[in-house]
């Protein structure tokens, strides 16, 4: 028992936190906050088929559920010039 509640300590990820595109853009991504932005592909939901999981420099890592990540790569491409 004492080494199944280890491993869990040892494996325990806080849930991330959800941003919406616009607090993104405005507060982190203008701001130079940003370090990783990850995509990967949902397949549990059908409307809503793209997750980006973001990590700052702070360390703190949000996510975004996207519907078209093509739109999001663009709108990185258009923030950044």
């Amino acid at each position: 028992m004492a080494a199944a509640a280890a491993y869990y300590l040892m494996n325990y990820q806080t849930p991330l936190k959800e941003l919406v595109q616009m607090d993104f853009i405005n507060n982190y991504l203008l701001k130079n906050q940003v370090k990783e932005v990850v995509l990967t592909k949902d397949r549990r939901s059908e409307s809503f088929n793209y997750r980006a999981e973001i990590e700052m420099n702070s360390g703190e890592k949000y996510y975004m559920i996207l519907q078209n990540y093509e739109n999001f790569l663009a709108l990185l491409d258009m923030t950044q010039r």
